[in-house]
């Protein structure tokens, strides 16, 4: 078995700077790079937890799509809250389950042994786990799609 910790290091002390903006919490990092304009704080995380119920209602609570019944390795792309994750993790023991985000702040304290969070800047850096996973990625626009800068890819 890969081990999941192989090639990591510890976070970097610039990923945990905060600055408070307007009394919430942001991941100074992100900002000064324009990665991410999201809160990192208890009222973000909370707010992920309701998403994350709402969704476990709406789709039955189905966490994977199509149905897998036996995953090995599942990523999750800018895991938040880890909700997801932690829910893939539990309800499958035997898959091991990394979760990507630009930011620790969320990370969850009482994961899963068989959940690996990871701090990474994705576009900016690449994708570190490109020999475990094929990756598609979808979203859906509302009304026009933003500008896109293919060579941060």
């Amino acid at each position: 078995m890969v081990d999941p910790q192989a090639g990591t290091v510890p976070v970097d002390n610039t990923r945990m700077r905060l600055v408070t903006i307007h009394g919430r919490d942001f991941q100074q990092y992100a900002l000064d790079h324009s990665i991410q304009f999201i809160p990192v704080d208890d009222e973000e995380t909370d707010r992920l937890l309701l998403q994350h119920q709402v969704f476990d209602i709406l789709f039955d609570n189905k966490l994977i799509f199509p149905p897998i019944t036996n995953p090995r390795t599942v990523l999750d792309c800018g895991y938040g809250a880890a909700s997801w994750a932690v829910d893939v993790a539990e309800n499958y023991p035997d898959c091991t389950v990394y979760g990507i985000d630009i930011s620790p702040h969320m990370k969850p304290d009482d994961a899963p042994d068989n959940f690996y969070p990871q701090v990474s800047t994705v576009l900016n850096t690449g994708l570190l786990f490109q020999s475990f996973f094929e990756s598609t990625s979808c979203t859906i626009y509302k009304d026009e799609k933003p500008d896109f800068d293919a060579s941060r890819l």
